[in-house]
């Protein structure tokens, strides 16, 4: 229904409701979580397809993942692990941000 392509700043805007999403639904099943989580996955891969577009998808979710990150929710420190794969796969090495050397310092720590 929205032909060939999906715009990017349509794949945005999804990408930030489903990480408002994730922010809120701590606590929620273990089925729901997983499909929410998988459906962040396939958005962040339509919204950072344009390189100038990453940058913006890492700023929406970065901060969440922090959340879970600190907070040690360990049912779903996984899906924070694939989604933080997925942005250092997706964005281009030369706007990559420090913060993910401080994330393997603590995750190695």
């Amino acid at each position: 229904f929205l032909g060939k392509e999906v715009p990017s700043e349509l794949a945005l805007r999804t990408l930030q409701a489903l990480s408002q999403l994730v922010a809120r639904a701590q606590g929620a099943g273990a089925d729901y979580m997983h499909g929410l989580f998988e459906c962040l996955a396939q958005a962040l891969k339509v919204a950072a397809a344009a390189p100038e577009q990453a940058a913006l998808a890492e700023a929406v979710l970065l901060p969440v993942l922090g959340k879970i990150w600190d907070q040690k929710e360990e049912d779903l420190l996984p899906y924070c692990y694939q989604i933080l794969a997925l942005l250092i796969d997706i964005v281009p090495a030369e706007i990559l941000k420090p913060s993910y050397e401080d994330l393997f310092g603590q995750l190695f720590a």
